[in-house]
């Protein structure tokens, strides 16, 4: 498990010198994406190095936080059949916070893709697209292996040519807030 160096204490991490938010289920990992090698310059493709971020959480879960930046992406995210996950970025950058966005390019499939995913809580980023033919930004669905379900997003912006922005497909229960 990588600890971050902003870690200040057990189930609990600093985004900045004011603002800090609580592991999910306790201090169950902390996983910074620039620990990972991401760059959030939009120039680099920072999605291996977040896939890798992603697939270092352990079954019982952990935070994955994404730093203010903008995060160029040439393919989804795979969280599939993950449980207990918070992804938290720097802000959206619609209450004058600095923002993170997650820029994917020439997408032909789902940004954020979540399918049979359980307890996730999605905060604090942006998800945009251009070029490709892109489904959803994010995407909840059952597996054969999970019902999915108990998610919570809240200040996430979703621009682009999206087909979709949200979109659950047989999940229980969630909630969306802006």
């Amino acid at each position: 498990m990588r600890t971050s160096p902003i870690s200040r204490s057990p189930g609990w991490h600093y985004i900045d010198a004011s603002t800090i938010v609580p592991d999910v289920k306790g201090a169950m990992g902390y996983y910074n994406v620039k620990e990972f090698g991401a760059k959030g310059d939009n120039v680099a493709d920072d999605t291996t190095a977040i896939q890798n971020a992603i697939n270092a959480i352990p079954t019982g879960g952990g935070t994955l936080r994404i730093p203010p930046g903008t995060y160029k992406l040439t393919g989804a995210l795979n969280f599939t059949n993950k449980t207990y996950i918070r992804v938290v970025g720097g802000g959206a950058g619609t209450r004058g916070t600095q923002a993170t966005q997650l820029s994917f390019s020439a997408v032909t499939g789902h940004g954020l893709d979540l399918a049979g995913a359980t307890a996730f809580i999605l905060e604090g980023f942006g998800i945009a697209s251009t070029g490709g033919t892109p489904k959803a930004a994010i995407f909840f669905s059952r597996t054969t292996v999970a019902a999915g379900g108990n998610h919570h997003i809240r200040d996430v912006n979703v621009s682009g040519n999206w087909a979709v922005g949200i979109y659950s497909y047989g999940v229980e229960e969630g909630t969306y807030t802006k």
